[in-house]
């Protein structure tokens, strides 16, 4: 159940693959109520993750994890994003 940011009501929210631009695969999640975008799903494991920017843009955060742990801790204090400030926490715990 999902709370929807436009109507306010609580739903389980209708999902379907979405392709961006850049070629990557997400779930978006809508209101099934007003259709309202609420968020995208995770379809990966955290590990899996896979960066699509900087030196080693294509490699999942597993690989980063193993060659250059380093990285992943300069990347998380330079990161805005919540989402992938966690999906690196989880996978440098794993280390």
């Amino acid at each position: 159940m999902e709370k929807c940011p436009k109507c306010k009501r609580e739903n389980e929210p209708t999902t379907k693959e979405v392709i961006f631009k850049n070629g990557t695969k997400h779930i978006e999640a809508r209101c099934s109520l007003c259709g309202a975008y609420i968020k995208y799903l995770s379809h990966t494991t955290p590990e899996k993750t896979l960066l699509y920017f900087g030196k080693y843009k294509g490699k999942t955060l597993e690989e980063v994890a193993t060659e250059d742990p380093d990285y992943l801790h300069w990347l998380y204090g330079e990161t805005a994003k919540k989402n992938l400030k966690e999906k690196i926490d989880y996978v440098l715990s794993k280390i």
